[in-house]
């Protein structure tokens, strides 16, 4: 996956890139009758090109990266729902308590997905410095 992004500080070996976060039109707003705004967020990445602030960069992280962390926050919180309602309706024989257990297995998934973030977040890097500040 590659993105398109200006460097706005170096932490380190690190840059922090802000890039425009990809819309369901497929970046191609203008013929998209949606009504998004394309937003813009902030992406800290490995400064491999050894890119300065104000630089305009590329960014690649790798497809299996994504993939996984799609399907941990996708996939994983749904099956910690399915479970919660399973055992909540096998221990308690009640619907409503069934379905409470899966909304809390659900949202409870998240907060253990958000201790294990930087461990399972893909990790992006700048492969090459499309345009310096210096006009280089």
């Amino acid at each position: 996956m590659e993105q398109i992004g200006i460097v706005e500080r170096i932490e380190g070996k690190q840059a922090v890139v802000t890039v425009a976060r990809a819309s369901a039109c497929g970046e191609n707003c203008a013929h998209c009758k949606g009504g998004c705004t394309p937003t813009k967020v902030q992406a800290r990445v490995e400064n491999g090109a050894g890119a300065k602030p104000g630089d305009l960069v590329k960014l690649e992280t790798s497809t299996a990266h994504v993939v996984h962390a799609s399907l941990i926050l996708y996939f994983v919180p749904c099956l910690f729902a399915i479970f919660g309602a399973v055992a909540a309706s096998n221990l308690f024989h009640s619907t409503a308590v069934a379905a409470v257990c899966a909304g809390a297995a659900f949202f409870a998934c998240f907060a253990v997905i958000k201790l294990f973030d930087k461990k399972i977040a893909p990790v992006s890097n700048i492969t090459k410095i499309i345009k310096r500040v210096d006009g280089r």
